[in-house]
């Protein structure tokens, strides 16, 4: 297990575009899809990182984060402009290979929607504010059988909001391949 270097270190391997091999804080959350991969929430480092769960758990070391090693899959940078604190959630459609990924940005108040097989952002939804499709704190992202979304926010707002699906519940497409670009295609009303 690598040994995290010390905070002011560390912010200035960031600054450089260096990500951290380590989670820099407590994972935010962990979510495991029906073909075996897990998702974790490494908020402070502006991420989420995927692994193979068949590996997790055994005794394996890979200090440089090599793709293939340990059950480590890959990772997603989710509006790393932002710098850190940015992956609240992540939740998955509920079609049969639940081919999107929905994250929730706490720094931005934003839900990003993303096909899965390639994690390119297809869609976005919110804005920080109070008003209703708005978000202040947006912490949590749940979806039903059918495809709507529920968000739940903390400090001041202290709310859950709904948004009914209209259309496919899977995902397509090959859009932004960076999350947190400013191109939204809207598809929840």
């Amino acid at each position: 297990m690598t040994t995290p270097p010390a905070p002011d270190r560390w912010q200035d391997e960031y600054r450089r575009g260096e990500t951290p091999n380590f989670f820099r804080t407590p994972t935010h959350c962990v979510k495991v899809a029906r073909d075996g991969l897990l998702y974790v929430c490494d908020r402070e480092n502006a991420r989420v990182q995927i692994f193979n769960t068949s590996e997790v758990g055994e005794v394996c070391s890979n200090p440089t984060g090599e793709i293939g090693r340990c059950g480590y899959v890959g990772e997603i940078q989710i509006a790393p402009q932002t710098g850190r604190g940015t992956v609240g959630m992540v939740n998955f459609s509920p079609d049969p290979n639940q081919s999107c990924l929905y994250v929730s940005d706490i720094a931005n108040n934003t839900i990003y929607i993303l096909n899965r097989e390639n994690l390119n952002e297809l869609d976005r939804i919110g804005r920080t504010g109070r008003q209703v499709g708005q978000f202040i704190m947006l912490h949590n992202v749940s979806i039903d059988s059918e495809g709507s979304l529920y968000t739940g926010e903390v400090g001041g707002a202290k709310r859950v909001q709904k948004f009914q699906r209209y259309g496919a519940t899977t995902c397509g497409g090959t859009h932004l391949e960076n999350v947190g670009a400013w191109d939204v295609y809207p598809s929840y009303r």
